[in-house]
């Protein structure tokens, strides 16, 4: 048995859902992971009627507020979000997704719906929760021993 088999199998695994939801999603969806994942932080707080601003990115993803500036930018670029000012205070940015931004995110979602029916095929429920109680445990293990965080 090798050694770091499950280290090798988590990373396999990681690699293999990456491609397929490459593969799934189209070359003409161009931001990268982190874009989509803040594109996906900015969708649900509109859904909980809540703003967005730099701020609220920096501390969800623990990220720098230069490296922050930097993305928004590049984003407001690509026209996939744009900031308005607030009345009350000029200098506060509401973010918020442009219609092409929410085009991609409709698209992703289809490819995460269909990539999960493709997961969970021949797997019962039982084994999906264990799956799911396990990679926690793992996580957990992860977190204690490093003293890092994942993001939900």
């Amino acid at each position: 048995m090798f050694e770091d088999e499950i280290s090798f199998e988590i990373r396999k695994l990681h690699l293999l859902l990456n491609r397929s939801f490459e593969k799934a999603s189209d070359a003409k969806i161009k931001p990268t992971k982190l874009q989509l994942a803040i594109l996906m932080f900015i969708y649900q707080n509109s859904k909980l009627n809540k703003n967005t601003y730099q701020k609220d990115i920096e501390k969800a993803f623990e990220i720098r507020p230069s490296t922050v500036t930097t993305i928004l930018h590049k984003m407001e670029k690509d026209e996939l979000i744009h900031k308005e000012s607030e009345s009350e205070d000029a200098r506060l940015k509401r973010i918020i997704l442009t219609k092409k931004a929410e085009l991609i995110r409709e698209k992703l979602k289809n490819c995460f719906v269909d990539l999960r029916k493709i997961i969970v095929t021949n797997l019962t429920q039982e084994e999906i929760s264990q799956y799911i109680k396990i990679t926690k445990k793992i996580q957990q293990n992860i977190m204690e021993a490093y003293d890092v965080k994942v993001i939900d």
